[in-house]
Parts: structure tokens; C-alpha cells; sequence
């Protein structure tokens, strides 16, 4: 019965381990062929001289979870910077689930079931030391390791962009990688078109993937975000959730 909930909190709880570093200049266009000659200093320069500040994003988003279980539905992404994430996931039309971020709580609802979870951000993010623009970065596929390194995660780096982030979470019966196979030039800089996660935990297969219509994205552009603890839902807590990750 919490299989939904738990699924849609995958996409949130296991992005750990990495922390980005924007810079308020102006962004190069980056030639390929030039990238690859760079040091590896220089690419992760070129890298970040790339991102833009950005305020406010709307992204028309789908989530399409294929293992340990097959679930998919559109919805909407909106965040304002370094302050709130939602995404609202809707299936043939009706809201099924939100998941509402901000600096001091996550919540997770689940519509369909009437469950809902509610947990400070700190405590979630315990062991990363994640904060709420860092999620913000993997989530547009612009997240990359503190300048000296991470014994937690790897970036590699191809045309200019982050191209794949590898975790490692001190578990040999856990692993997780982010696939981001394109991006695309937008007012926030190169943003990934689709965020793919992969995972293993002990045997069981960890497949999603978040993308993102930059087509029809909006910046800057400040939206009203209406989200409050639904009343009448059954909460389950943060220790149960993870009881029932380790079940899965």
C-alpha cells in the first residue's frame, strides 16, 4: 500500500551525495572538439561558466518509473531558486501525487491511497549535507562535485555539459548513477532534457527518469504555489518509508 509513495520519493530521497557551484557570469559557447583538449580543470570551468541565475522555472515534466515496479505520469515542475520545489504528477488528467520541497520540509502525498509523508528537510538530507539548490541543479542536470573532488560522486563531462553523475554511498549492496543523455540551451543555461537514474539495491533493479519540455518552460517568471498538509490522509513516517525501501 505505500508502493506509490515510496516510488515517487525514490526520485528525491536517492539523488545524494553532490553539491554545485553556479557563478553569475556570462555563458561561452562551448565547441566539442575544443572541450575534449581541456584539462580537466578547464572543462569543469567551462562547465560551470555555462550555468545562468535563474529565479524562477516552470518545466512540464514526466516521471516514468520502470523498475522495481512500472509506473508513469506527466506533471509539473516548479521551483524557485534555492526555496521550493513542486512537482504535481497527474495521471489521465487527475492529480495522483505532490511532491513539496522547501528549506525546512518535504512532503509526499499520495492522492490515490490518502498517505502522505512529512519530514524535515534536514533530516532527509542527513547524510548527503544536501541542500535544497543542490536537488534543484541534479534535477536540470547542472550539479557537480565540490572543485577538489568527492569521495561521494563522480562527474563526467562531455560537450560542455554534465553528462553523468556516479554515487558512491559507502554500501556495496547499493548503486546509482545519473544518466544525462542531452541538454538543451535555455535562460538558465544548458539544462538536461531528461534526468535517467539508475540504481541496484542488493538484486533488485532501479530504473526512472524525469523529463523535462523545455519547450514549453518558463523562467523568471514568479508562479503562485498553493500547497498545504492534507487533511483526512493517513501520514506515515520517515522510518517506515525507509523499512520499506529495504523490503522492496
Amino acid at each position: 500500500m505505500l508502493k506509490n509513495l515510496v516510488y515517487i520519493l525514490l526520485l528525491a530521497v536517492l539523488l545524494v551525495g553532490c553539491r554545485s557551484h553556479k557563478q553569475a557570469v556570462t555563458p561561452d559557447v562551448v565547441d566539442a572538439a575544443a572541450f575534449a583538449k581541456l584539462s580537466p580543470k578547464k572543462q569543469r570551468e567551462a562547465v560551470e561558466k555555462s550555468f545562468i541565475p535563474w529565479q524562477w522555472a516552470y518545466i512540464p515534466a514526466n516521471v516514468a518509473i520502470s523498475s522495481p515496479a512500472s509506473i508513469s505520469g506527466g506533471g509539473r515542475l516548479t521551483m524557485q531558486r534555492d526555496s521550493l520545489i513542486h512537482l504535481s504528477l497527474r495521471v489521465l488528467g487527475m492529480e495522483v501525487a505532490v511532491l513539496y520541497a522547501d528549506t525546512d520540509s518535504v512532503y509526499a502525498v499520495d492522492k490515490f491511497h490518502k498517505y502522505f509523508l512529512a519530514e524535515s528537510l534536514d533530516r532527509i538530507m542527513a547524510s548527503s549535507g544536501l541542500s535544497l539548490g543542490d536537488i534543484q541543479d541534479l534535477l536540470l542536470g547542472q550539479a557537480l562535485p565540490p572543485a577538489g573532488g568527492s569521495p561521494m560522486c563522480t562527474a563526467t563531462l562531455a560537450d560542455g555539459v554534465v553528462s553523468a553523475l556516479d554515487f558512491d554511498l559507502g554500501r556495496p549492496d547499493i548503486m546509482l548513477r545519473c544518466v544525462y543523455p542531452a541538454h538543451e540551451p535555455t535562460a538558465a543555461g544548458p539544462v538536461a532534457t531528461s534526468t535517467e537514474i539508475y540504481g541496484m539495491k542488493d538484486d533488485k533493479k532501479i530504473a526512472a527518469a524525469i523529463r523535462l519540455n523545455l519547450g514549453s518552460a518558463r523562467w523568471n517568471t514568479p508562479r503562485s504555489v498553493n500547497f498545504s498538509q492534507p487533511k483526512g490522509y493517513k501520514r506515515i513516517h520517515f522510518d517506515a518509508l525507509l523499512k520499506s525501501l529495504k523490503n522492496l
